[in-house]
């Protein structure tokens, strides 16, 4: 099942969405079906954040509206999720920086981290990152996103 919410251009509220998420996700086990990806209007109007998560998981989410497979955007970046599941729906956009990163380069955020992407935040993320990686048995991949993690825990632990 998917479901999408669009949010203002400066991101207000993604934050509480993708922290839920990633909890909910990582709590039954990332299964292979759960997918956070975001698609950015062409006119930078607004972000839509879209899900896919199995039906029984829907009231999670009641503030998102149900969406068919079919509206996905051709482009998106995958936030949460398993990077196969992601590569079979949509476009890599080689060349286009903005909207998606490509598929061959697995190690590297799919998303770039930006001022709205800190603290809590990136400390979830890079959580998320790991644990799906080591869930696809990618070692090296999760063992990055581990360096990674700490790195940001290290920040935070300074400020």
């Amino acid at each position: 099942m998917w479901l999408k919410r669009r949010f203002p251009s400066d991101g207000f509220g993604t934050a509480s969405v993708f922290e839920t998420f990633s909890d909910h996700c990582i709590a039954l086990g990332i299964p292979l079906e759960m997918l956070m990806v975001e698609a950015r209007s062409r006119d930078g109007s607004g972000v839509t954040i879209w899900i896919r998560l199995p039906a029984s998981e829907r009231a999670a989410y009641w503030e998102f509206g149900e969406a068919p497979e079919t509206a996905l955007p051709e482009r998106a970046i995958l936030l949460i999720g398993h990077n196969g599941e992601f590569e079979k729906l949509f476009d890599d956009a080689e060349g286009d920086d903005q909207l998606v990163q490509s598929r061959g380069d697995r190690h590297v955020p799919r998303r770039q981290f930006d001022h709205r992407q800190t603290g809590n935040d990136a400390a979830i993320y890079t959580a998320a990152r790991t644990a799906v990686l080591t869930g696809e048995d990618d070692d090296p991949g999760a063992a990055v996103w581990r360096q990674i993690t700490g790195a940001v825990e290290e920040l935070r632990r300074e400020r």
